[in-house]
């Protein structure tokens, strides 16, 4: 790669095209939860992989996870996590509940977990892809129940990129007016693609 490159431009052509994915994913999910998601840009630029876990919140809160691998001409990880009792709140919207009637994530409720783990990886890889011009392809979610600092470290394990600095997204979600105890991350792998639209 270049020594030319311009990290700024790297990182503002990123977060443009994560702010294509992320408008692409909540006008998919509203569909879902008949209801309006909001998703809030709360990291988006290039950090040490080993650093995930302070910018994703509390790593001991118990959560949910999905985990969806990324195949394709630019191959990466995302990770979709929600607390537990959000979980329940998401579940309730989705099944067309009134907030606060599932009290326990059972095998419906989790899921629920998994098809919007579907949804907003598969909406934000169309728009990436759309832009890029080129094929992205998620594969079935992995879920799993833990600490979410348990779960994130396995994440960036899984991916071989363990203390190295690399381009990321993490987002928050609000849906009416409560924000929601969860995050969605997403790692490429290589960011040739988004240097050559920097360059």
């Amino acid at each position: 790669m270049s020594d030319e490159r311009n990290p700024v431009a790297i990182t503002c052509e990123f977060l443009k095209v994560a702010k294509l994915g992320l408008a692409n994913s909540a006008k998919a999910i509203r569909v879902l939860l008949s209801d309006a998601m909001h998703m809030d840009i709360v990291w988006a630029g290039s950090t040490q992989t080993s650093q995930f876990g302070a910018v994703c919140g509390d790593p001991e809160e118990m959560v949910i996870g999905a985990y969806v691998e990324v195949t394709g001409q630019m191959p990466g990880h995302s990770l979709l996590v929600f607390g537990q009792d959000d979980a329940l709140i998401l579940s309730d919207l989705a099944l067309g509940l009134p907030m606060g009637t599932t009290t326990e994530l059972g095998e419906m409720e989790q899921s629920v977990v998994q098809e919007i783990a579907n949804i907003l990886v598969s909406s934000y890889l169309t728009a990436i892809a759309d832009y890029y011009n080129m094929p992205l392809l998620p594969e079935p979610p992995l879920m799993a129940m833990d600490m979410a600092g348990a779960i994130v470290e396995n994440v960036i394990l899984g991916t071989g990129q363990m203390d190295r600095e690399t381009l990321s997204i993490v987002t928050k979600f609000r849906v009416r007016n409560k924000t929601l105890s969860g995050f969605f991350l997403y790692i490429p792998e290589s960011t040739e693609m988004v240097e050559r639209e920097a360059a």
